[in-house]
This record gives C-alpha cells, sequence and structure tokens, in this order.
C-alpha cells in the first residue's frame, strides 16, 4: 500500500501486442498475493485476455463491468464490477468486449483522460487493496492515457525484437505529451521500468535490446529476465496460473524472482 494509504496503482503497459502484458500482470498479482498483498487486477483490453484467464470455468459475469464502470451514460461505482479469481485473494474487475468502442464514452467528459483516476480514486472498495494492477491494450488511444494518468508506477513488459521497442518509444511519447504544457494532465511523471519477456540473454539481439533501454531511452530494466517455456503459455487454456500449473519451470520461477525483485523496488 501507497504512503498515502490507497494502493499502489501500477500499469501494465507497452502499445506493442504480444509481449506479455496479461501474463506479467497474472503472474504478479499471484505472486504478490501469495507473500501476504491484497490485489485487484482491472482487465483493461477488449480481448479480455486477464480476466478469461483467472475466472473459473462456467463463472458467471456481473452485469457492471470496467465499461459500464467508466462511461458517462451509466456513472457507476467500480466495486459493483469487482469479483473474485481463482487465485485466492485476487479479485478481477470484470473485463468487457465493449471497451473497444469506449473513446466516444470518454469524449463526453471534460477531463476525459482522467475519467479512470477519478473512479479509483473515489472508490471506497478499492481502499482495502494494497495493489491494483492495469492490465492495458496494446494500443494508442485515451483509455491506454487514462491507465498511464491513473499510475503510480508503469511496468513495461517488453521483448526483444525492434517491434516492441518501438513499443517502449511510444509509452514514452505518450508520458512526455502528458506532461507537457500548462494544462499537462500529469504533474509528475510515474517511476518506469522494463521487464524484458520471452528473452535469451545469451543472443546478440537480447543484449543490443537491453542497451537501447538502458542507454538511449534511458530507462531502468529489471535485472530479472523472464525467459519462455511451452507450459506456460498452456496455463490460461486451463484457467490456472503459472505457479498452479507449472510450478517448476523456468517461465514460473522467473516470475517469483521478478516479483521479488518488484516489491524491492
Amino acid at each position: 500500500m501507497g504512503d498515502n494509504g490507497r494502493p499502489v496503482i501500477v500499469a501494465v503497459v507497452n502499445e506493442k501486442g504480444g509481449v506479455g502484458k496479461s501474463t506479467t500482470s497474472v503472474s504478479l498479482a499471484d505472486g504478490l498475493v501469495r507473500r501476504g498483498k491484497s490485489v485487484l487486477a482491472i482487465d483493461l483490453d477488449a480481448q479480455m485476455n486477464l480476466y478469461e484467464w483467472l475466472m473459473p470455468p462456467k463463472s458467471t459475469k456481473p452485469k457492471t463491468t470496467i465499461f459500464t464502470a467508466l462511461r458517462l451514460a451509466e456513472p457507476t461505482d467500480i466495486a459493483a464490477a469487482i469479483v473474485p479469481t481463482i487465485v485466492p485473494g485476487l479479485d478481477v474487475v470484470a473485463g468487457d468486449r465493449r471497451l473497444g468502442v469506449i473513446e466516444n464514452e470518454l469524449s463526453q467528459f471534460n477531463r476525459p483522460l482522467r475519467r479512470l483516476r477519478a473512479i479509483l480514486k473515489e472508490s471506497k472498495a478499492i481502499g482495502k487493496y494494497d495493489y491494483v494492477l492495469l492490465d492495458c491494450a496494446p494500443s494508442v488511444g485515451r483509455l491506454l492515457l487514462n491507465s498511464i494518468v491513473a499510475a503510480d508506477r508503469l511496468l513495461i513488459p517488453c521483448t526483444a525484437s525492434s517491434m516492441a521497442l518501438k513499443g517502449v518509444r511510444k509509452v514514452l511519447g505518450s508520458v512526455d505529451d502528458l506532461s507537457s504544457g500548462e494544462d499537462a494532465e500529469l504533474t509528475a511523471v510515474p517511476p518506469m521500468r522494463v521487464l524484458f519477456t520471452k528473452f535469451n540473454p545469451s543472443t546478440k539481439i537480447s543484449k543490443a535490446a537491453r542497451k537501447r533501454v538502458e542507454t538511449k531511452f534511458g530507462l531502468t530494466a529489471y535485472k530479472t529476465h523472464i525467459r519462455t517455456c511451452i507450459r506456460a503459455e498452456e496455463a490460461p487454456d486451463f484457467n490456472e496460473s503459472l505457479m498452479t500449473y507449472d510450478p517448476q519451470g523456468t517461465t514460473t520461477l522467473d516470475y517469483e524472482t521478478f516479483t521479488e525483485e518488484f516489491l524491492n523496488g
């Protein structure tokens, strides 16, 4: 929990898809819960990968979702959208495929980029959590910018590919835009760190990617990197966390190490 008695809000973001944002969100949330932290995950992607992964099979989706909580036509306390998950101690805000058209809804607000922050600030239910993890969509738009404005920390998963690195650069550009000008949405730039995923540190491209992030982008990368294994990719299909499905797998063990590093700053 933050110094102000409110949860620490972490936006998991990269404007490139396929870099492991949902896997990172679920695995970090699971690791934090097993270390005694209370965690709320919010799926801000219309694909709903995180929400569908975490929900028990044949569970009923609540009428209230992140979409209905955000939209002007149906102002709703986000507490009504919070449901338990397959991980004891981890809750999730119900996802919604209608997030794909949320841009039109947000445009009706005077300060459209502050809507998510306002909802999280106003909800008393949020106060019981130590961490809120925002699993962001890989696209540029008001919803992504809302996540950055609402966040206390930015966690940027990134592979060694040039396209993923361009996604990191776009995130930095968005942060710069939000913190510039007299009417800036960000009064302070949140701490940002990169987590390399699907990573092989012995390859030239991986070494070059880490160097580029730290020297050209001026960001700090976590010492921990996440390796890939097939069983980790299977876990969502069985509605199980990595720790439950493949407790000794390389990806699982890497996320365990990362969780410790994350908690230590």
